[in-house]
């Protein structure tokens, strides 16, 4: 059967094509010029010498005979048919547009496929139209199909002989289609005015769905992107304007990702002021950075001094806590923060409009509400949304180096500034043992099993982090660089919505499980409240914010024996005495 391509260029394309299409050099004699760039007269010979032959294919040729010669019962049929190209419905363009050659071609089309009465019709259709869409693109419409050539058009649709090349969907409806669109026009069916297409059915603009991480939802539906509540109006979604708080990130050998989500690697071994409220001095934390990669000068971050006006929180490996130099059984409480241990994983300190997470190896979150922003400085930027000041020196210079930046923050001239390299090596170009390796495991980020949050959270920033850390990792560490790192992208993938369970999968368990003690189950997500019996009668602060690692059931607390234990089996702690559930203490003038 016949079919039908049409090819537009640009003006630019003058003089610079060839083949079955012509030369397009405004000269319609060198038409006809074969790949050799010999012209010829003869249609098959100029057909047959741009034959395009792939490996396996065998091509004939075509001939010189005429299909009309081949098939002479076919003539007087084809001339018959074709003369609709003279009638009445088609004079409009033919002072404008010579339908010679499409009649021409009309009856050679028949002559070739018309062995059937469908075929003779289908032929018929494909050369008006042709003809059809050439008075088109001279603005000049025809209206002939009833009768001859109908086209029937699904649900809503109709069909136009001179349409827009930009089909009018949800996705388009509010574009300046005129600023992507050719003003070319095409026939088919589409969509009638005041309607779009969605999934192949015309539905009105108001009834438009909203897109979010590849999700719909109808118009009306109210979803919650970080602290702002979006509403979906006919496919667009129309948020509220609050200011977010915002997190600083410092992970592994230690990478960076300041307030304002700027991302930077900074390997100095020393004492750095990580963030610090230098307007009304309410809070600042100091990180302590010291060498621990694989004989490449690397460094992570050891410890942090969380500082709360007059409390001063020293975060160790391990999880031990101190507070003004003395170590604490969580959780803690005074005027100044609340220190928890959220999960088998996380300590986490709250205070006022301030929030830290420790993992105890090289992981700490820093949260920070919108009453701080302008106020900060140190290694997290600056929090006021705008990336490119997040370099701000003590001095509130600007620089551009993040060396020189980084350098400026510490908090003792015995550690020797770190000296900028006028090239970057990464870590899996000189451990190459490790490379493979770390390819192999860091590909999780992009496997299956995190496809939920890819839409949420950028993957590649966290593959290239996780690379990083385990080609530079002591060996005997590979394990806590690989999972630390696949942690951080979880960690973003969990408060974006979108808990991903991985440390099972087949490609990391042997580094990553977790062996949960005590009949507490491993999570993605908790709040962190509860999580053990002395903590029921603390006032946990619950946010919106996941904290990964073990804790136990709903309504269980670990005992102080280390077992999950129904809140009721829980023992009472007053004056460091414990009281085994049920237990009556008297004291004067009352009764507990």
């Amino acid at each position: 059967m016949a079919s039908t391509i049409y090819v537009t260029l640009l003006n630019e394309m003058v003089d610079t094509s060839a083949g079955l299409c012509g030369t397009y050099d405004n000269d319609p004699s060198n038409d006809l010029t074969m790949k050799n760039g010999e012209i010829t007269t003869i249609v098959s010979q100029f057909g047959n010498s741009w034959e395009a032959v792939t490996v396996g294919e065998t091509c004939t040729g075509l001939g010189t005979d005429n299909p009309c010669d081949t098939y002479p019962d076919r003539l007087n049929s084809a001339e018959l048919m074709c003369t609709m190209l003279s009638a009445e419905e088609f004079e409009d363009c033919h002072s404008t547009i010579e339908y010679t050659p499409y009649y021409d071609s009309c009856i050679y089309d028949i002559c070739a496929w018309g062995d059937t009465s469908d075929n003779i019709m289908a032929v018929l259709c494909e050369n008006l139209q042709a003809y059809s869409r050439e008075c088109a693109s001279e603005n000049i419409i025809l209206d002939w199909r009833d009768g001859v050539c109908p086209k029937e058009c699904p649900g809503l649709m109709v069909y136009k002989e001179c349409g827009s090349m930009c089909k009018l969907t949800c996705a388009t409806s509010n574009m300046d289609l005129s600023q992507h669109c050719s003003p070319e026009c095409v026939s088919g069916c589409e969509c009638p005015t005041g309607f779009v297409e969605e999934n192949g059915e015309c539905i009105l603009v108001e009834e438009c769905p909203c897109v979010y991480n590849k999700e719909n939802y109808r118009s009306g539906d109210v979803i919650q992107i970080k602290c702002n509540n979006c509403t979906c109006n006919t496919g667009q979604w129309s948020c509220s304007n609050d200011v977010c708080e915002a997190t600083c990130s410092v992970i592994g050998d230690p990478h960076y990702i300041t307030f304002d989500q700027k991302y930077y690697t900074f390997q100095g071994d020393c004492d750095y002021v990580l963030a610090e409220d230098y307007v009304d001095g309410k809070f600042s934390i100091v990180t302590s950075n010291a060498e621990c990669g694989s004989g490449m000068s690397l460094t992570c971050t050891r410890s942090a001094i969380v500082t709360v006006s007059r409390t001063v929180v020293t975060l160790n490996p391990n999880l031990e806590v101190l507070v003004n130099g003395r170590v604490v059984e969580l959780p803690f409480e005074n005027a100044d923060l609340a220190i928890v241990q959220a999960s088998s994983m996380f300590v986490v300190i709250h205070s006022y409009s301030l929030r830290v997470e420790w993992d105890g190896i090289f992981r700490l979150y820093v949260t920070v509400q919108p009453s701080f922003m302008h106020k900060l400085r140190g290694l997290c930027g600056t929090y006021d949304f705008n990336q490119n000041n997040d370099y701000m020196t003590p001095e509130g210079d600007i620089e551009t180096s993040k060396i020189e930046f980084a350098n400026k923050f510490k908090t003792s001239s015995e550690c020797a500034d770190l000296v900028e390299t006028p090239t970057i090596t990464l870590p899996c170009s000189v451990n190459l043992f490790m490379s493979s390796f770390a390819i192999e495991k860091c590909s999780i980020i992009y496997q299956d099993i995190f496809k939920p949050c890819h839409g949420f959270v950028a993957a590649e920033l966290y593959y290239d982090l996780c690379l990083y850390d385990v080609c530079g990792c002591d060996s005997d560490k590979s394990a806590d660089c690989l999972c630390g790192a696949i942690s951080a992208y979880a960690r973003q993938c969990a408060n974006a919505g979108a808990a991903i369970y991985w440390r099972e999968d087949s490609l990391v368990n042997e580094y990553c499980a977790v062996q949960c003690e005590g009949n507490s189950v491993y999570t993605e997500c908790s709040q962190g409240c509860g999580m053990t019996c002395s903590q029921l009668a603390f006032p946990c602060v619950q946010d919106d914010f996941c904290v990964a690692g073990c804790i136990c059931p709903e309504g269980q607390a670990i005992s102080d024996n280390g077992e999950c234990v129904p809140y009721a089996s829980c023992y009472c702690t007053f004056e460091d005495q414990s009281y085994s559930p049920g237990h009556v203490l008297e004291r004067p003038c009352m009764t507990w």
